[in-house]
């Protein structure tokens, strides 16, 4: 609860500022390191855009598979089901099983069934088909072009930070990952390029 009450307020007076924080981080920028620094900042800030964007995307996509799915095949609280679904595809790889689990948990104890025999094996079947579509469609399109297309890096790149951020800070690494490398990359390769091409710094 405090957790929430700090992001919201932090996030309403950010809004509120209109850019006060980018405002007052670009005039502290030395004129020399201006261009290079503005070109980094515009890069992030698109690539970061598309990326959360497209994280909207996937959990709208997420929702609406999962929760149209279970609620033709009958489970009950499909809408529960599909907007934890939903919300724990944030952390990438794991999110899925996370969902899908919650998804069996929540059906078999609300579905009534309370022995093993056909129709718990059924439900079972209802529900782990659904999250397979969820897991082929979000595997072969929503992922690659959300962690490929929008931050422009490869696959196995995304791949091995996603797990480098697990092996660094656990959940919380994985869902940073991304944002945290996407900032860093474009920091490097802008300094980079403007330490090997603009003249001023070759003096």
């Amino acid at each position: 609860f405090v957790a929430i009450l700090a992001v919201g307020f932090i996030s309403f007076f950010m809004l509120y500022e209109k850019g006060l924080i980018r405002r007052t981080f670009i005039s502290l920028i030395p004129n020399k390191y201006f261009e290079v620094s503005i070109g980094a900042i515009y890069k992030i800030e698109s690539l970061l855009s598309n990326y959360l964007l497209g994280l909207l995307f996937q959990m709208v996509s997420i929702f609406t598979i999962a929760s149209v799915g279970l609620s033709i095949l009958g489970v009950k609280y499909a809408i529960t089901i599909a907007v934890f679904a939903a919300v724990a595809n944030l952390i990438p790889y794991a999110g899925p099983i996370l969902g899908s689990v919650f998804g069996i948990v929540v059906g078999v104890t609300t579905g009534g069934i309370f022995e093993m025999n056909n129709s718990l094996f059924f439900l079972v079947i209802k529900i782990v088909s659904v999250f397979a579509v969820v897991q082929i469609i979000d595997n072969i399109v929503l992922q690659p072009l959300i962690f490929s297309k929008s931050v422009k890096a490869h696959p196995l790149e995304i791949f091995v930070i996603i797990f480098a951020g697990a092996s660094l800070a656990g959940v919380v690494g994985m869902i940073a990952a991304i944002p945290a490398y996407t900032i860093l990359r474009v920091v490097f390769v802008e300094l980079y390029k403007g330490y090997s091409q603009y003249k001023i710094f070759q003096n």
